[in-house]
């Protein structure tokens, strides 16, 4: 299996699709501030081209920062606060920081769903009414 590779972060996968439990696994391949990382749920075409569904965007806080080899997760129809928890991925220590998206339903039916997007952004700004 190819790595798959977005700046500093590696796409692991979804994992339990379409269960309340849903979430997707990154890895951290360098140190990383999270605030410049974003995910959204897209799909693949009978032909094998990206459809960006763009209904769903999960764009991570700007405060928190991974570690070489940290995982990410990021529950989609989990409600809760981030944290840092010590644990095992397999039989080796690991550390996950976990978020939680706080959708209604899972998302990643594995028909119309079924691959998550992750963007890096560099640069990008804001403008509101006032």
């Amino acid at each position: 299996m190819s790595e798959v590779i977005v700046g500093d972060l590696e796409i692991i996968g979804i994992r339990n699709p379409n269960q309340e439990n849903e979430r997707v696994l990154l890895r951290a391949i360098n140190p990383a501030s999270l605030e410049w990382y974003i995910l959204i749920n897209t799909s693949f075409t009978k032909q094998g081209l990206l459809d960006i569904l763009n209904d769903h965007v999960f764009w991570f806080p700007s405060d928190i920062s991974v570690k070489k080899g940290d995982y990410i997760r990021v529950y989609s129809s989990r409600k809760g606060e981030y944290k840092k928890i010590n644990s095992k991925y397999g039989d080796e220590p690991a550390v996950f920081h976990d978020f939680f998206w706080g959708l209604k339903a899972p998302i990643w039916d594995m028909t119309v769903s079924n691959a998550v997007t992750v963007l890096q952004i560099k640069t990008w700004n804001t403008s509101g009414v006032r």
